[in-house]
C-alpha cells in the first residue's frame, strides 16, 4: 500500500472518531449529561482538524490544536470559512478542561463541571463542533478532492 492510500485511511479514521464523539455528545446532551457532551463535542471538533493535519504530514498530540490549525491551515488556504472553523475551534478548547474536572481559580473560587453547563450552552457547542467538522470535510474536497 502506497503512503497516500495510508494517509488517506489515517484521515478517514480522524473523521470517524469525529463523528462517533459528536455522536456520543448528543446523547449525552439528551439524557442531560450537559459538562460530558460539551467534552465530546470539543473531542469531535478536535479530532476532525486532527484528520486535515494528517493529511498535510503533521502529527499532533496536543489537545489544543487550534494554533497548528491556524499555522498550517488557516494562514495558507484560502476558503473563506477557514476563519470560522478556527474560531469555532478555539472557542472549544476553551471547554476541554473546566467541563471534565473541578478547578479552583486564583481567588479561590470552586469551578465544578456539573454546574457550569445546561442544554443552552451544550447545544450551542454541540452545533460549532457540528459546523466544524462539516466544514472541514468541506475542505477536504475543495483542496484534495476528499469525500466523507
Amino acid at each position: 500500500m502506497e503512503e497516500k492510500d495510508k494517509t488517506i485511511i489515517e484521515v478517514k479514521k480522524w473523521l470517524n472518531l469525529a463523528e462517533t464523539d459528536l455522536k456520543v455528545a448528543k446523547i449525552l446532551e439528551d439524557t442531560k449529561n450537559y459538562s460530558n457532551s460539551v467534552y465530546h463535542s470539543q473531542q469531535a471538533s478536535e479530532k476532525a482538524v486532527k484528520a486535515i493535519l494528517a493529511l498535510l504530514s503533521e502529527q499532533i498530540y496536543e489537545h489544543k490544536v487550534s494554533s497548528d490549525f491556524y499555522d498550517l491551515v488557516f494562514s495558507k488556504y484560502p476558503y473563506d470559512y477557514i476563519e470560522e472553523i478556527y474560531f469555532n475551534l478555539s472557542e472549544l478548547e476553551t471547554h476541554w478542561l473546566k467541563s471534565r474536572y473541578i478547578l479552583k481559580t486564583r481567588q479561590n473560587v470552586i469551578i465544578d463541571p456539573l454546574e457550569l453547563y445546561d442544554k443552552k450552552k451544550s447545544s450551542n457547542l454541540y452545533k460549532k463542533s457540528e459546523n466544524v467538522i462539516k466544514l472541514i470535510k468541506k475542505f477536504l474536497k475543495e483542496e484534495f478532492d476528499l469525500n466523507y
